[in-house]
């Protein structure tokens, strides 16, 4: 479970090479949906937000590879 702009939810992790890649869930269409983390290949979060069928709604956040904040977005 995670919380991401005060919601819990269960997800599932996505991995590559590098390690830890993504957070997040898809509905039966595979669409994204929830809640969703990625990060960069330091650790750090890239990206943070929800999606609704696929597509990005609400505030979603952004870092510098080093986890610092670089930008706020609202869609």
């Amino acid at each position: 479970m995670i919380t991401v702009n005060g919601k819990r939810t269960y997800v599932k992790c996505r991995f590559n090479d590098d390690g830890l890649n993504a957070i997040g869930s898809r509905n039966e269409a595979k669409e994204q949906v929830g809640p969703w983390i990625t990060f960069h290949a330091t650790g750090y979060r890239s990206a943070e937000g929800d999606f609704v069928k696929g597509n990005k709604t609400g505030t979603w956040k952004y870092y510098y590879e080093d986890g610092t904040l670089k930008a706020v977005e609202t869609t």
